[in-house]
């Protein structure tokens, strides 16, 4: 699908998370506005060893259905392509399905449930069993829940992902519709036969420092110490889907192509992570390798957001990542991220001033 392809990148890295040594499976909140692509990105893994969909469920139906199979080591990850359904049922069963959903990702599998819902009886000569969760939702569904979801302690569980799509982005999607030409795409992953032992060099978990102090205060994470397994396990898995038993510099490089879309209020799009991901490099050549998809102006937007936001800098027309100076900008984003309702503008609304923003949840 067009301009959705960050979002498959990290759902593949989560998804491959479960297959990592001695770490739980990594879980993720996709937020953005309808008709970005959330549902029908997630709908492509359809099919995937260990990977449950729900486009629904209640209290009972996951302790009967899914925790015997998380039990069994059956299901590695549910997917939610839309939680809105589920939040939307009583105050109860909504209640009672994050503290299920809680003790999934964080907790494990650690003894018997026992509430008017739910009649789970765990064998206490099992290991803990962990799954992930990877849940789409909308800005408002979620803001709209805020206090709920915080109650819950949901935000700090699930890696946020802010996202929308650049005009450029959105135009290509109506050639396509307007030509009838689109279908739907599956993405089948290649998982190993057995957890993967990656090792994770200290001098690499040093520089995860900055990372973790820049987004402590935005994602409301109170000691960072979630959040810096959730970092670290993402490298290793990035190791592990290039074929790599240690992590390196390249994988921390990657993982920072990901920076733009933990933020709330400012978000990621298609370009500006593609634009990470060539850095180092000249303006000349982001804007010849990136011509196809996106125009010089867009490209420029871009640019100038990331510099304004400081993940890069400029020196001669070198544009660089600025991963080791990282921490600098954590009171700016702590600033913002604690406006009562903030928004979420894409970068073109944000020079256009055309469009209308969309409020959105502190986390």
């Amino acid at each position: 699908m067009i301009g959705t392809e960050p979002i498959r990148r990290l759902v593949e890295l989560a998804l491959l998370s479960a297959y990592i040594k001695d770490e739980k499976p990594l879980s993720m909140l996709i937020i953005a506005s309808p008709e970005h692509g959330k549902t029908e990105t997630l709908l492509e893994f359809r099919g995937n060893q260990k990977v449950d969909f729900l486009s629904d469920a209640t209290p009972y139906g996951i302790s009967t259905q899914l925790l015997p199979k998380i039990q069994m080591d059956r299901t590695n990850h549910i997917i939610f392509p839309d939680f809105l359904k589920v939040v939307n049922r009583g105050r109860r069963i909504t209640d009672e399905i994050l503290s299920l959903l809680n003790i999934i990702v964080e907790d494990g599998l650690t003894g018997s449930i026992f509430t008017k819902n739910i009649n789970f009886v765990h064998d206490e000569k099992e290991p803990r069993k962990y799954a992930g969760v990877i849940i789409a939702i909308t800005p408002d569904a979620l803001y709209s829940r805020k206090e709920k979801f915080k109650k819950f302690g949901f935000f700090s569980r699930l890696l946020p992902f802010y996202f929308h799509y650049t005009e450029e982005d959105k135009a290509r999607i109506h050639e396509i519709i307007k030509h009838g030409s689109g279908k739907e795409e599956t993405t089948m992953l290649v998982f190993p036969d057995k957890d993967v032992d990656i090792q994770l060099p200290m001098e690499i978990a040093d520089r995860l420092d900055p990372l973790v102090e820049l987004l402590q205060p935005v994602l409301g994470s109170f000691t960072g110490f979630r959040l810096r397994k959730q970092l670290q396990v993402l490298l290793k898995t990035n190791a592990l889907l290039n074929k790599r038993d240690t992590v390196s510099n390249e994988d921390l490089k990657d993982v920072y192509c990901f920076m733009p879309f933990l933020f709330n209020p400012l978000g990621g799009d298609e370009c500006v992570w593609r634009i990470l991901r060539m850095l180092p490099s000249t303006y000349t050549d982001i804007v010849e390798g990136l011509k196809s998809l996106y125009s010089e102006s867009t490209i420029n937007r871009r640019l100038q957001f990331l510099q304004n936001s400081k993940l890069i800098t400029q020196n001669n027309n070198q544009y660089t990542t600025t991963i080791n100076e990282v921490c600098i900008i954590s009171e700016t984003h702590q600033n913002e991220s604690e406006v009562q309702n903030p928004e979420l503008k894409t970068q073109d609304n944000k020079d256009k001033e055309v469009e209308n923003a969309t409020g959105l949840p502190q986390t």
